[in-house]
């Protein structure tokens, strides 16, 4: 299945949902269009597609490797959408604290 990504440009294949393994997630493809990388280097592309891929249960290291093989990415880009990710399933994981009243 192939899949362009809003508005990039980017085209990305992407296994079914079930590999032979019988494990759910899915893993990017080769697409060789003249041999030639893009640029992923957008805070907002990074976020989409590691959104994307993460979806399919690909760990953080699968994702930097993935994208490696197909694009020149920006590693301090993306390591901040990694470090934001962690950000935000941290504060959803911490427990709230009740309001106090206040006189």
């Amino acid at each position: 299945m192939f899949r362009r990504v809003s508005g990039m440009g980017y085209l990305l294949a992407v296994e079914p949902a079930l590999r032979p393994t019988g494990r759910t997630g899915g893993k990017m493809h080769p697409i060789r269009e003249d041999s030639i990388k893009s640029r992923l280097t957008e805070h907002a592309e990074l976020a989409l597609i590691v959104d994307m891929l993460a979806a399919r249960d690909l760990s953080e290291d699968q994702i930097v490797i993935e994208l490696s093989r197909r694009f020149y990415v920006d590693m301090d880009a993306l390591n901040a959408v990694f470090d934001n990710r962690r950000a935000l399933r941290a504060q959803k994981q911490a427990p709230r604290q009740p309001i106090r009243a206040v006189a």
